[in-house]
């Protein structure tokens, strides 16, 4: 995937197992880089970011998402 097709979101997550909220989760859709060390996961595409909003379909769901431009300085 093209480096301008990358984009970075931030979550509000929901752990499916135990009902735990998570803020400040980093999601990327595009290539694993050396360095998104602060990824917490990564997506192929906006339909799989969206499958993650529905409620059992992962181990966790997404109830808040925000998308961002992350820079990195190299």
């Amino acid at each position: 995937m093209e480096s301008n097709k990358e984009k970075y979101y931030e979550a509000t997550i929901k752990w499916s197992d135990n009902g735990n909220i998570e803020d400040g989760k980093i999601l990327k859709i595009g290539d694993i880089g050396e360095d998104d060390d602060d990824i917490f996961f990564y997506l192929e595409s906006e339909e799989e970011l969206k499958s993650f909003k529905n409620i059992g379909h992962h181990e966790w769901t997404i109830i808040e998402v925000t998308e961002f431009i992350k820079q990195y300085n190299k």
